[in-house]
Order: structure tokens, then C-alpha cells, then sequence
């Protein structure tokens, strides 16, 4: 009779396993639950504890997945991921600390360079002032303004001139905001050469830097 039922039982569980594999990917434990009652399944929470045993079946939170080949794959997948985002991360705080020390030295040579701009502006300045004040003198007080007037003129063309053709050598917009930018590089460059600076190599961190940055930022996106 024990070896009957047993038969019974096996039967029950291979019709049960049958149903599974024609099933979706998830299924409810009421579910599994009411089949195994059908067929005649003894107990149908042993049979499940036996069925994620042989791996057959992922069971959490009341589901049943009969798919767990994919979530191996998609922890796997993930695992994967976390790996590669822990090696960019690494590789990141490891070219930082190289970027650092180059930073703040850059930004030194900068703010040196910024000074320097402002004393060259401060006295184009002082010399457009103490133009106005020469031409003016020689106007009121020391000549007439017949005199002055063609000299004003031709010295104002001159400035231009001269300007303009200082742009034009260097193959620039002939504006006052670029020959700013041209005087910060220039005097940037200089000082990075005078305090031993490696541009290039701070190029190189910085562009590296930025790259492991966005690898990192898109890992984290995709997790």
C-alpha cells in the first residue's frame, strides 16, 4: 500500500513539474499551491523546499520563479557591473590623488596670471589717461586747437592702426574681449613654464579624470 502511494505521489509531482514548465515565469504559491492539491500532492511546501533545492524553482516573497536561470544571470550581470564600477572608482581616487597637488598648483599660477592681467589693463589705462591729459594741455594751454586737431586725429589713427594690426598678425577677432583672453593665456603660459608646470600632463589627468567620471556616473544610471 506505502509503495502505492508512493507511486502516487510521484506521479502527482511529475504532473505538477509538467505544469511548471508550461507555466509563465511567475507563479503565485496559492497557485502552485491549489495545483499540487489537484493532482494529489501530500504536502506541497516539502515539495517546493525540494524543488529550489535541485534549483528547479527561485521561491521569495510568496512568488515562484520557474525562470532561475535568469536571475543567476541578471545577479551575475549585476555583480559584473559592480566590479567594473569598483575598478573605475578606484582608478579615479588613484589619478585624483595625482590631479590634486597639479590643481592647486595651476590655480596658484592662474591667480597670478589674473593679477598680472589687471596690472596690464590698470595701466593701459593710466596711459590713455595721461594721453587725454598731454593732448589737453597742448590744446587749451601750450598750442591752438588748428594745431591739435590734425595731431589728435593722426595720433587716435595710429592707435587704432596699431591695434589692429596686432590682431591681425596673430590672426584674431579684432575685439577688445580677445585680446584679453590672448593676454590671460599668454601670461598663463609664461608662468606655467617660469614654476615648471606640466600642462600636458595636467591635460592628460584631467581628461582621464573626467572620463573614469563619466563611466562611473552612467554605471550608476544603469544599476
Amino acid at each position: 500500500m506505502s509503495a502505492y502511494r508512493g507511486l502516487q505521489q510521484v506521479q502527482a509531482k511529475s504532473a505538477v513539474r509538467a505544469w511548471l514548465r508550461r507555466g509563465a515565469q511567475y507563479v503565485s504559491f496559492e497557485e502552485f499551491h491549489a495545483k499540487c492539491v489537484d493532482a494529489g500532492v501530500a504536502d506541497s511546501t516539502a515539495f517546493l523546499r525540494g524543488l529550489e533545492g535541485t534549483g528547479s524553482v527561485v521561491y521569495k516573497g510568496g512568488v515562484l520563479n520557474l525562470h532561475p536561470e535568469q536571475v543567476f544571470n541578471e545577479i551575475t550581470a549585476s555583480a559584473g557591473v559592480a566590479a567594473e564600477e569598483c575598478e573605475h572608482y578606484m582608478a579615479r581616487q588613484a589619478l585624483e590623488e595625482k590631479l590634486r597637488p597639479m590643481e592647486e598648483k595651476k590655480a596658484a599660477i592662474d591667480q597670478k596670471a589674473e593679477l598680472w592681467r589687471r596690472k596690464i589693463w590698470a595701466r593701459t589705462l593710466a596711459y590713455c589717461g595721461f594721453q587725454m591729459a598731454l593732448f589737453s594741455r597742448f590744446t587749451f594751454v601750450d598750442f591752438e586747437w588748428d594745431i591739435m586737431e590734425p595731431v589728435s586725429w593722426l595720433v587716435v589713427q595710429f592707435n587704432a592702426v596699431l591695434f589692429f594690426g596686432w590682431m591681425y598678425r596673430h590672426g584674431v577677432e579684432h575685439t577688445h574681449e580677445m585680446y584679453d583672453a590672448m593676454i590671460l593665456k599668454k601670461l598663463s603660459n609664461r608662468l606655467y613654464q617660469h614654476h615648471g608646470f606640466n600642462v600636458a600632463r595636467w591635460q592628460k589627468l584631467k581628461s582621464a579624470v573626467d572620463a573614469l567620471t563619466a563611466k562611473h556616473a552612467s554605471g550608476l544610471k544603469f544599476l
